[in-house]
């Protein structure tokens, strides 16, 4: 009786271990890794450090302040750009990487993103559809609806049972759309209905079957990230 039950904990054991191991692999084999780093959505490009220099913040009154040394050799993805102090390249957390010789920036190629979005191209960003979910942006998490429309999209945003003091508020944006790597880009337009103290914001991300994921931005500065899901 208890070899019977040895066998069975035994057999389970090793099930586990082979369905972990086979999971383990399967999510390797989904990354994207470009160089040193897993290429992401949103991302716009990537900085490698090529001789020692300081990852720096952007203060408030336009000067630029320390965070930490940079090593020769590391790389950083890079979300946002500005052209501020000669070119600040944005790596997320409000930090940047100065522009300059000590760096190298590079983009991804279209066969990275073709890659890191698989089966982009099975869902078409078409006219008539219609996405919905969430973004995060300064006034907290925002209720958003995506409406494509035959040359341009509608956004139009609100209040969630989180954050329900959001007003409802809409505008237009012109889209760019890779239907071979899903890439999808949206840009202001023009309000049609404008809460007091609310600005125009751009989405940059990608397709991927039902979803549009990935980050909100404030010029080129990131502001928060988005998701939406088709329903129609």
């Amino acid at each position: 009786m208890f070899n019977k039950i040895f066998k069975i904990i035994f057999l389970l054991v090793l099930a586990f271990g082979f369905s972990t191991y086979n999971a383990e692999n399967a999510d390797a084999a989904t990354k994207v890794m470009w160089g040193k780093t897993e290429l992401k959505l949103g991302q716009i490009g990537k900085v490698t450090i090529l001789t020692d220099t300081t990852l720096v913040k952007l203060e408030g009154d336009g000067s630029l302040s320390t965070v930490r040394a940079m090593k020769k050799g590391e790389e950083y993805r890079v979300y946002s750009y500005k052209n501020n102090h000669g070119g600040l390249y944005g790596v997320g957390g409000g930090s940047f990487v100065q522009k300059n010789t000590k760096v190298k920036y590079e983009t991804p190629s279209k066969s990275k993103l073709s890659l890191l979005n698989g089966q982009a191209g099975n869902v078409e960003f078409i006219s008539g559809s219609v996405w919905e979910g969430t973004y995060t942006a300064n006034q907290g998490e925002t209720r958003l609806t995506l409406t494509v429309k035959e040359e341009t999209v509608e956004f139009a945003f609100g209040p969630t049972l989180t954050n329900p003091k959001v007003p409802e508020g809409k505008f237009i944006m012109f889209f760019e759309y890779d239907k071979v790597t899903g890439a999808l880009s949206l840009e202001q337009g023009k309000w049609i209905q404008k809460p007091s103290g609310y600005i125009m914001l751009d989405l940059v991300g990608s397709v991927s079957g039902d979803y549009y994921t990935g980050v909100v931005l404030d010029g080129n500065s990131v502001e928060g990230k988005f998701s939406v899901k088709k329903i129609k």
